[in-house]
Order: structure tokens, then sequence, then C-alpha cells
């Protein structure tokens, strides 16, 4: 049957599609050697990971406005509506000339105002190019992080047919893993300024054990002390409609960490790759564990 597939995508900050690749592939190999049953298994010889950057787009802008010589605010005037270009220079005025801001912060208002639309296009195209791989009976399994969980759910969301069929049902998703999942989060807060978010809980990307989504499983993977994850988290429950209760039952994973690892941040993809367990009826042993070898399954 061949090798499974992983498309990956990464969120706010620096990243690279060789960085990306390294973290999820050393977080594998890492948390299946920790378990004597798993040890002499190495990841890439079981999955082709590929990994989709578009943190490029967004350096593009990043140099624009340091070209300019104008604070963020100012830069933005004229391109994007007033009341968001308000609550800009609020956040601005609060954070000065801080990293975290140029590197992450400004990324989700390059998302939402300028850039979307060409992040989803590319994310799109290099995702066509990995169905190509897709041969006769190998699994497709796709992992998003943070800001990526946005751009990956939008992008699927047109793709698979909300706004236009462009791909056959024939390449529906065998999981998909929402790591840090902030698309219910960007749809709402961004409903009042630019309204450029997709409703995730309005489109077929969903679990379905039929046609109604694009997705077999789905994964929602988020930590207790992950500060993204406290407001207005993905939490779908039988009262949305978002699928029947049995496919919430059988199809949707939530799964709930609450401790540190590997590292001091909360929100790092290699910490939640890493963590050895997590809270729900898919994992007793070690959540990663678990979900590394299901991707493994040729």
């Amino acid at each position: 049957m061949g090798k499974s597939i992983l498309v990956i995508t990464h969120g706010m900050g620096e990243h690279t599609a060789d960085s990306l690749k390294k973290t999820v592939i050393d977080a594998a190999n890492a948390t299946l050697k920790r378990y004597k049953s798993t040890e002499h298994i190495n990841f890439e010889d079981h999955v082709d990971v590929f990994p989709i950057a578009y943190n490029h787009i967004f350096d593009e802008e990043r140099k624009r406005i340091e070209a300019s010589a104008k604070s963020i605010g100012n830069y933005f005037k004229g391109q994007l509506p007033n009341k968001f270009i308000a609550e800009i220079v609020n956040f601005e005025s609060n954070v000065g000339k801080d990293i975290f801001f140029n590197t992450h912060i400004l990324d989700v208002i390059l998302y939402a105002g300028l850039h979307g639309e060409k992040v989803r296009t590319h994310l799109a195209a290099e995702f066509a190019k990995v169905l190509v791989h897709r041969t006769s009976g190998r699994r497709l399994h796709v992992m998003a992080h943070s800001l990526g969980t946005i751009a990956m759910h939008d992008m699927l969301a047109k793709t698979y047919g909300d706004t236009g069929a462009k791909i056959p049902p024939r390449n529906k998703i065998d999981s998909l893993w929402m790591i840090s999942n902030a698309s219910y989060l960007f749809f709402k807060v961004n409903e009042t300024l630019l309204k450029t978010g997709i409703d995730p809980f309005s489109t077929i990307v969903k679990p379905s054990r039929g046609d109604a989504g694009c997705v077999t499983d789905y994964y929602n993977v988020f930590n207790k002390f992950d500060p993204l994850t406290w407001f207005l988290p993905f939490n779908p429950d039988v009262d949305k409609n978002w699928v029947d209760p049995l496919t919430l039952e059988k199809n949707f994973h939530s799964l709930r960490t609450k401790q540190l690892f590997s590292t001091k941040n909360p929100h790092a993809l290699e910490e939640y790759l890493k963590i050895p367990q997590s809270q729900l009826n898919f994992c007793t042993e070690s959540c990663p564990k678990k979900a590394f070898l299901l991707m493994s399954r040729s």
C-alpha cells in the first residue's frame, strides 16, 4: 500500500519547510523511542512528511513595512478599515517594538487583512502537489498548528467544495490534527472587524463516516496552559449541529493535555507532540505515541 502521507503546516513565527519537517520527525521519533514496544520504529520509514511553509509571504510584507519606516498602524492606513487600524494602533502602543509582535501578532494581522487569500492559494497549490503522490491505498493525514489551523481549515473548506469543488471525493483525508486550534477564535474576533474569517462549524471540514465531510477522523488538540486555547476554543457539541451525535462520538476526538514536558512553552508544536499523556478515551498510555503509530499504519 505504500507509506502514509502526512501534510503539515506551521503557526505564527519564523518557520521554513525544512525546520517544520525536522520538528515533527524529531518529536515523533523521540516519542516512539521512549517506549520499549516502539523504540525500533523510525517515523520517516513509514510516513512521507510533506511540510507546507507560508512564512515567506509574511516576510516579504515585513520587509516592506521596515523599508517604509512607518509604524504598523500608519503603514496599513488606506489598506484596511479604520476600525481594524484602531485595534492595531491600540495593541501596538502596548507592545512597542516587541519581537513577538513582529513575528507572531503581525502574522495574524497579515493573514486576516492583506494576505489570507495568498496564503490559502499557496497551501492549496502545495496540497495539490502532495495529492499526486497519493496512489491507491495510501492514507492521508493532515496536521496544522496555531495560525496554521485557521489557514488549513480555510483552504480545505474552499478546496473541498464550499466555494467550488477542485479535488475529487476520493481524496478524502483520513485524519485531521488541529493543534492549538484557533479557527473558531479567529472567526468570532474577526466577525466584528474585517469579516474575512470562515465559521469552522459551517464548512465541509468536519468528520464524517460518509460524504458529508472531507475528513474521516478529526483530532482537536489543546493544552490547558496554552493561552491561545483559553478564549473561544473550538469545542463542538451536539447543540451546534456540526455533525450528528454518533459521528461526534466516534469520529471527533478531543485531546486535552494539562502539563509541560520538554519545553517551557505550552504553545510550542514540539511540546504538543512530545507530551506523554492526554485525557481522552483514545489515549490511555501515550497520546503522541498512539497518534504517530496511527499515522504510520499503511
